[in-house]
């Protein structure tokens, strides 16, 4: 069983994503950006890093496969994403650019997500030979 998530990991994994989340910020800012209201967008990214870093809480669900809890995670964190971008104007509102929008959201969070789970699997290996070695 791997217990329930802490009050600790989520504001640890929150700042994580807020951090991500202006990586983000910068690149689609750079992109889709024309307003000058910098702190309601950083106010929003913060949000978005919130509910990234803070959704991946989700892998620890015991009922939910690593496969459903990262399904449900993209989900949550793209939903939050182009509810801001819709409330901020960040782009137009058309098919296309929320397709191109949402197709590039969802590259750079797996992205992220496959660099986690090699760091991890790299931990994982360590510690595996550690206990080989004791």
């Amino acid at each position: 069983m791997k217990g329930a998530p802490t009050m600790k990991e989520f504001i640890h994994r929150s700042l994580q994503g807020i951090f991500i989340s202006m990586v983000i910020f910068a690149v689609m800012g750079a992109i889709y950006t024309s307003s000058p209201v910098y702190l309601k967008m950083l106010i929003s990214w913060s949000l978005v890093g919130c509910v990234c870093g803070g959704g991946s809480v989700l892998y620890q669900i015991d009922k939910l496969s690593p496969l459903l809890a990262g399904f449900f995670h993209l989900a949550l964190s793209l939903l939050t994403f182009l509810g801001l971008a819709a409330w901020n104007h960040w782009f137009p509102l058309t098919w296309d650019i929320i397709l191109s929008a949402s197709l590039q959201f969802s590259l750079i969070f797996l992205l992220i997500a496959l660099g986690y789970y090699f760091y991890y699997s790299k931990q994982i290996k360590a510690i595996n030979q550690r206990i080989d070695k004791s």
